[in-house]
């Protein structure tokens, strides 16, 4: 929203591991909304920021708003 660059890193094994890390990256903090899609057929799905829990279900997706620093972590 701000116009600058995001660098969002992928760290993964899946299918053979179901954990999904994304490190994000950027020039300075911003507010800004992050939609995760959650599969239907995944209804045990838990998302992580930083190592804690979060997330607000909406239609499908896991949608977490917030002011995102370089740096932050979402498993």
């Amino acid at each position: 929203p701000q116009g600058q660059d995001l660098i969002l890193t992928t760290e993964t094994a899946y299918p053979t591991d179901g954990l999904v890390a994304l490190t994000l990256n950027m020039a300075a903090p911003e507010t800004f909304v992050l939609r995760l899609r959650k599969p239907a057929w995944s209804p045990g799905t838990v998302v992580f920021v930083n190592g804690r829990a979060m997330g607000i279900q909406e239609a499908g997706y896991v949608v977490l708003k917030r002011l995102w620093s370089p740096g932050d972590r979402v498993e």
